[in-house]
């Protein structure tokens, strides 16, 4: 591209440029500015700027135009000697050190570096103006001290080597302080993709005129005295994520000398940079300097990470790891008049055409069991046209990219109490997205909440006529409050950059690599022979990792079946009624009245003395029992608490009981042990922090003894055999102060519960989930027993009767079939009567779909299955991708005893099934464990298996198989 001298021509990439700064918050003054320097005539970058402030200039581009550069191209002697370039958001090749080389760095609307000797980063506007004063009014409360520089010889130097200022912000202690700095904390590792723990806490420098941080390298040189002690816990310093405060008038650049690269301090500015070599060695060319000063003052704050920490090392969602094309990712603007006209009057005239939608995918939730209604679109084809037409300039214009419609469905009402928990679009297709507002008539505002690319939460309110913009794929979004009102109309759209699906299987490929090397301090990886190392962990099944990938928010993608979890961000909270039975409660009662309780107790803190109502409940832990009888009950109980949490009881506590008379409470506390209680150290030496709490009600209380969640403000009355389970730690390992809860007093009658803590230490492997395990309930046990039809029986009796001539040995299967003589089963096959096979079908089919509340298609319908004397069948789970749900029909038998099917149920009790002639059984084959592994005593054991799967269950057994992922 070439300039003429003071040149009045703006051509579309320096159009888009402009508009894209506006849209970013630059003012008027700041792009002149720029533009000037770039040789564009004063008048010219007026009429430009008026003309795009009043939304007048702009066309619908042609795929030939070539508009998508951040920066346009320089003239020649504007070149500067470090040049920067956007990061390609339709690759991902960068990684996030190459001490890491199954981890690729994206970062959202960041800038790279444009050199080959360290990966440096810099993001605008991290923080915004409010956010940067706040931080620095917190460092002029919380205090300084002299910052000091530690040299090889171990000497401390104050002198002019740093002469600045250091504020310690781990001193905070409480308060909203606290608060907005861990706040900022979890944005930071966020942005970086790596969990906290693997990091310091946040410092902030103050430097006023004059003074430095001369020369030095953040991470820790081999020379340096004590290095092993500073790095024996944590490691090396990885990367650095340092944030301007304030703009400096003049000097106070950080300075990276051997990438002859000065950064200018900006308010909001974050500069990150990467401190190891990919031997993990500290890389020199980091070297840098911060300049003094020379006009005005300078804040900074600075958070380094390290090589080692707690739990998995990247924190990183699929979803987080797409490209975004929007430096916010979100925009509010309004529908053209005219097409909010034809659609508010098309939706006026096709009321009638109203349905009710099912809940989809958990997501949706309304205690009514319907959350919204639907007209659809598909009622108006030409509808759709006009919208397309209108709206996908407009996205392109805002996004940046040539896109294809995915996606119109109708016109979606909300009914009162509706909620839509926060979560990501579907990433195939719903990449950028939009809500139309059309009305409605509501009590009050209902917000909807998104997460921003620079991880800040928002709530934006709705007015009729609304058209909201978003990266729907990548930015968390939802209504977790519920919908009070009557009526709220929208409409969805959905659009995908052309060439999408390809971005997205390498984001995919990316981030199973991620989950397969996020494991921490297990990995030996030889340098010399990286490649043949990288080959052989990337074979490595997915499943097979997921035991080992840590609780957190990100990467333990939790599924409790029977659960329903609480709309909030503020922490995991499920409900899951009937975990234990009427007679399971009682027998636990029975235990508790057997044994003598103690009062309560709390851990001091500071020994400080907590005052004597603060619990007055009773107490006995179900560890110290030693009756058999109650022990492998006991046994039983904790074994189902780990398998619906998906945790190895190995890491919990023993059962403990409360019993609560009237009037007695447990006033407002945490389950997790605060760093400043008493004996803290002790208490976490061996098994760590409390990480889940799983709580059992054992009676119904008739009034009071409610569990209060304080955070969100709800109160959950006890209701025997419910379980509630809350997360009690933040992901980077922190206690979690939004768990803070209370049993509130009993008014009448008494409370019996029982908790089991889990804890994030503890012998073997940690996570006790199979793919089965985290594979979807359509039944809350998952079996159930019927009887066939007596006119199908019969057909099926006669038909085997007549074929018994073609009965054929099997061979046995994979291990699970076994009989000392080799051969376990004969088989009748179905295939000789296609016309059978189609008249079971009819009938059973229905009757499944029924069951299962949903639309089924066979899979599976072999023949009839004869077992022979001292065959058995080990416990399993049937193949996941067709096997999902089931039926048993027992044909006949010539049996000396019983030999019943043993199962377990969805809420990991296991039962005996027996049978007679005639008996259907239906099962959730994939995820209930089943088998009979005694040794069959009779001579024939005939039944007829079928198999079904539910429609797109590919889709989702797929996606089940990646985990974890959001």
């Amino acid at each position: 591209m070439s300039f003429n001298n003071k040149t009045n021509i703006v051509n579309d990439n320096w159009k888009y440029w402009i508009y894209s700064k506006i849209n970013q918050g630059y003012s008027k003054k700041q792009i002149s500015k720029t533009l000037q320097e770039r040789n564009f005539q004063k008048s010219t970058i007026e009429k430009e700027l008026n003309l795009i402030l009043k939304e007048e200039c702009y066309e619908t581009y042609t795929e030939d135009d070539k508009y998508l550069q951040d920066i346009p191209e320089l003239p020649k002697k504007h070149k500067t000697n470090i040049n920067k370039k956007k990061v390609n958001t339709q690759k991902s090749k960068e990684t996030i050190s190459q001490y890491d080389p199954f981890y690729q760095l994206f970062i959202p609307n960041a800038t790279k570096i444009d050199t080959n000797k360290a990966q440096v980063f810099e993001v605008e506007n991290f923080m915004n103006e409010i956010e940067c004063e706040q931080m620095i009014n917190i460092m002029k409360r919380t205090g300084y001290r002299k910052s000091t520089f530690t040299k090889s010889s171990g000497k401390n130097y104050e002198d002019n080597y740093r002469n600045s200022s250091t504020c310690d912000f781990n001193k905070i202690k409480a308060g909203i302080d606290l608060k907005v700095v861990q706040a900022l904390e979890n944005r930071i590792s966020k942005m970086l993709g790596i969990n906290s723990s693997y990091s310091e806490p946040i410092q902030g420098q103050y430097y006023e005129v004059g003074q430095q941080f001369k020369q030095h390298c953040d991470f820790i040189s081999e020379n340096e005295k004590h290095k092993d002690n500073i790095s024996k816990v944590n490691g090396n310093r990885s990367w650095t994520f340092m944030i301007y405060l304030n703009d400096v008038e003049e000097g106070g650049e950080t300075h990276l000398i051997n990438l002859n690269y000065k950064c200018k301090p900006k308010m909001g500015k974050a500069l990150i940079w990467n401190n190891l070599d990919k031997f993990g060695k500290g890389n020199y060319n980091t070297l840098h300097a911060g300049l003094p000063p020379t006009k005005g003052e300078k804040y900074i704050i600075t958070k380094w990470f390290r090589e080692k920490g707690n739990g998995p090392k990247f924190i990183r969602s699929l979803n987080d790891m797409l490209p975004n094309y929007h430096p916010i990712g979100f925009e509010k603007q309004k529908l053209p008049l005219h097409l909010l006209e034809i659609l508010t009057k098309w939706y006026d005239n096709n009321l009638s055409k109203k349905m009710p939608e099912p809940l989809d995918g958990g997501f949706l939730q309304n205690p009514s069991g319907t959350a919204t209604d639907m007209i659809n679109l598909d009622y108006g084809p030409e509808i759709k046209q006009e919208m397309n037409r209108v709206l996908q300039p407009i996205f392109e214009k805002w996004a940046g990219q040539k896109l294809d419609l995915k996606a119109i469905y109708g016109v979606r009402s909300f009914r009162r109490n509706s909620s839509l928990k926060p979560y990501c679009d579907t990433r195939d297709t719903h990449v950028i997205s939009a809500v139309i507002h059309l009305g409605d008539k509501s009590d009050e505002p209902w917000a909807f909440e998104i997460v921003d690319n620079y991880y800040n939460k928002h709530n934006i309110y709705f007015e009729q006529g609304d058209l909201f913009l978003y990266e729907g794929a990548r930015c968390v979004h939802g209504r977790p409050s519920q919908y009070k009102g009557d009526d709220w109309r929208v409409i969805y759209v959905h659009y995908s950059p052309k060439n999408w699906i390809n971005i997205v299987k390498d984001r995919i490929n990316v981030f199973q690599n991620n989950v397969i090397s996020n494991q921490p301090h297990k990995r030996n990886i030889n340098f010399n022979k990286k490649e043949k190392n990288i080959q052989t962990i990337t074979k490595q099944p997915i499943i097979e990792v997921i035991q080992d990938i840590q609780d957190t928010h990100h990467f333990y993608n939790l599924f409790m079946p029977n659960a329903k979890k609480y709309p909030s961000e503020k922490l995991q909270l499920y409900e899951l009624d009937n975990f234990m039975n009427e007679l399971e409660c009682n027998k636990m009662l029975e235990i508790i009245n057997s044994l003598n309780l103690r009062p309560s107790t709390i851990t001091y803190i500071d020994n400080k003395p907590i005052d004597n109502n603060f619990r007055t409940s009773s107490t006995c832990d179900l560890g110290n029992i030693k009756s058999s009888e109650y022990t492998q009950f006991i046994k039983d109980l904790e074994y189902r608490m780990g398998k619906i949490l998906g945790i190895n009881p190995n890491y919990s506590e023993g059962i403990q009981v409360q019993k609560y008379t009237a009037g007695q409470q447990f006033k407002h506390h945490h389950d997790w042990f605060g760093k400043d209680e008493q004996g803290y150290e002790n208490i976490v030496k061996n098994q760590g922090n409390r990480s889940w709490t799983f709580m059992v009600y054992l009676n119904t209380t008739p009034k009071g003894g409610e569990t209060e969640i304080v955070s969100i403000g709800k109160k959950f009355k006890p209701i025997r055999g419910k379980a509630l389970i809350w997360n009690n730690l933040n992901k980077d390992g922190s206690g979690n102060f939004d768990t803070l809860h209370a049993g509130v007093p009993i008014i009448e009658g008494e409370k019996y519960i029982i908790t089991k803590w889990f804890r994030e230490k503890g012998p073997g492997p940690k996570f006790c989930r199979t793919l089965h395990d985290m594979l979807p309930n359509y039944h809350s046990i998952g079996f159930e027993k019927k009887r066939v039809p007596k006119e199908l029986f019969s057909k099926i009796k006669q038909w085997y009767k007549d074929n018994l001539k073609h009965e054929k040995p099997e061979p046995l299967d994979n291990g699970f079939l076994q009989n000392p003589s080799g051969t376990a089963s004969d088989i009748v096959s179905l295939d000789m009567s296609p016309e059978l096979k189609n008249d079971i079908d009819k009938v059973i089919k229905p009757i499944f779909e029924e069951w299962s509340k949903l639309k089924l298609k066979t899979t599976a319908m072999y023949g009839i299955r004869t077992y022979r004397r001292d065959s058995s069948l080990k416990m399993h789970c049937d193949r996941p991708q067709t096997h999902v749900i089931s039926a048993i029909i027992h044909v006949e038998d010539d049996s000396e005893e019983s030999w019943p099917l043993k199962i377990v149920d969805n809420y990991y009790r296991e039962h005996d099934i027996f049978f007679e002639e005639g008996d259907l059984v239906m099962y959730e084959s994939s995820r209930c464990m089943h088998g009979r592994p005694t040794k069959y005593k009779g001579n024939r054991w005939s039944n007829m298996y079928i198999h079904y799967s539910p429609d797109n269950w590919k889709l989702i057994v797929d996606d089940r198989s990646k985990l974890p992922h959001n």
